[in-house]
């Protein structure tokens, strides 16, 4: 079974409920389609702890990422980690980080309205 986690944008709680991820993972749809044909179950959503929070500079998110290496086999990318089509460079940067744990890294969750 996949385990996925998602990853999103600090600053979108402020207003994001996380229905639009959550709808997606539960319909197959957007990004989870490639789950369509094997079993997949969420086992996080977590968010950065903000612009200029660094796993070099906060020991709690440096706490968060690790977690993800024992949990999730590949995490997702909210869609809000994206603004004006540009990704956001600490997600880039994460992105790498992932990897490089060895955790497969999916940009985007669903469709953005």
């Amino acid at each position: 079974m996949k385990r996925v986690a998602i990853f999103n944008c600090h600053h979108a709680g402020e207003t994001c409920t996380g229905s639009g991820c959550f709808k997606a993972f539960n319909q197959r749809d957007a990004f989870f389609a490639r789950y369509q044909e094997e079993p997949a179950e969420l086992v996080s959503f977590a968010r950065c702890n903000g612009c200029g929070h660094d796993w070099e500079n906060d020991e709690s998110l440096a706490k968060k990422i690790d977690r993800l290496k024992d949990i999730a086999d590949v995490v997702h990318f909210g869609a809000c980690t994206v603004k004006k089509g540009t990704e956001c460079q600490f997600i880039t940067r994460l992105g790498t980080k992932l990897e490089g744990m060895g955790l497969e890294v999916v940009r985007g969750t669903h469709a953005v309205h």
